[in-house]
């Protein structure tokens, strides 16, 4: 009986005193924060929470991708506490945090690329940037309209999901933020964005180069062998006709291949939560070195070119 009761007190004392420590407060490298983003840099992303935990072990990085739209509905809603994604918040969606007494802060991590991938048995490889506004403004129906050589077929373009940054890059920069034409449509995923493609002779895929570049992820070198990526030219800047690019790092960097935009981090809590640590660390050297790796060209790493004279 005397044990028995020496362990009751032992065990409320133990009680007692845990519930005197002091909670420990999240910092920038302790604590839990919930990120999302759009699905095209869900793989990106994931390295980047995988090696910030490993180094720091207090930190939990809890990933949820989802379409763009869905993302920041999210965030807006404060079901996250960041994101990435490739819009800075607009005006209206900065009050609504400024209205609830927080500044949230945008970084820009990364300048990524849309790549237009065809069937590898597409005769078209090369398209000017009048070409490619012709297929996303829904006047070029037909590849023959492209090339003499094409077939008489039917051109559909397939991405992604409606809600993605890949659907509203194309609305914005293209259809002034209009409906999509007849001969789009979307899928669920960016495998489903190739599978359809590589089975369709006469479909574009729109996808983020960051999902076939990266020659190290299986999936990414699955994908490339499935499908071939277009060449596009940029018919207004360039000082001699005829120069097509695709979408390589070096000329995304240089913005001579001309579909590129920028991937932000947007945080919306204190500047010493684990959601600022955490953009740290993406634009710290480890973090720009997993983005250079994914083909997307980092924000701040140092970018080493190689000057190729054309003849």
């Amino acid at each position: 009986m005397e044990t028995k009761n020496l362990t009751t007190v032992l065990f409320l004392s133990g009680l007692l005193l845990a519930s005197c420590e002091p909670t420990q407060q999240e910092t920038r490298h302790r604590g839990t924060v919930r990120v999302g983003v759009d699905d095209s840099y869900g793989t990106m992303l994931q390295s980047q929470a995988d090696t910030y935990m490993h180094f720091n072990p207090k930190g939990t990085i809890l990933l949820e991708a989802a379409p763009e739209a869905v993302v920041m509905a999210a965030l807006l809603a404060d079901s996250l506490e960041a994101a990435v994604v490739c819009r800075d918040l607009t005006e209206s969606e900065r009050n609504v945090f400024l209205s609830r007494q927080r500044k949230p802060m945008t970084y820009k991590v990364a300048t990524d690329a849309i790549a237009l991938v065809l069937h590898p048995d597409n005769p078209v490889s090369e398209l000017t940037f009048d070409q490619v506004a012709g297929i996303f403004g829904g006047t070029t129906t037909r590849w023959n309209q492209l090339s003499a050589l094409a077939p008489d077929l039917p051109l559909d373009v397939v991405f992604d999901n409606p809600g993605s940054a890949n659907a509203r890059y194309v609305k914005e920069n293209f259809l002034s933020n209009g409906e999509f034409p007849a001969n789009f449509f979307a899928v669920h995923t960016n495998a489903e964005v190739i599978d359809h493609v590589a089975s369709h002779p006469g479909a574009v895929g729109i996808l983020s180069v960051g999902c076939i570049a990266d020659v190290d992820d299986p999936e990414a070198q699955g994908f490339m062998s499935k499908i071939k990526v277009a060449a596009v030219e940029d018919t207004a800047k360039t000082a001699k006709p005829g120069t097509f690019r695709q979408p390589y790092q070096a000329y995304v960097f240089d913005g001579s291949y001309p579909l590129r935009r920028d991937l932000y981090y947007i945080r919306t809590g204190l500047s010493q939560s684990l959601g600022t640590g955490f953009a740290t660390f993406i634009l710290g050297t480890k973090g720009q070195l997993i983005i250079h790796k994914t083909g997307m060209v980092a924000a701040t790493a140092p970018t080493s070119l190689v000057r190729i004279v054309e003849e």
